[in-house]
């Protein structure tokens, strides 16, 4: 993982989501602590997923 490599952390996590019609969707979620840890990392990545409404 790139955030381990350089021995850096982060504290948003930004979800980009591209549709075959060049739609695009942003979600960023900003965490109260900086991070690195890959646990949290897919735990806010998926929530972020699930709040976009995919269904159209």
């Amino acid at each position: 993982m790139r955030l381990e490599q350089h021995f850096t952390r982060g504290c948003t996590l930004t979800l980009k989501i591209k549709f075959s019609n060049y739609h695009q969707i942003t979600r960023s979620k900003t965490m109260p602590y900086y991070t690195r840890e890959l646990d949290g990392i897919i735990t806010t990545a998926k929530a972020l997923f699930e709040s976009i409404d995919l269904e159209n």
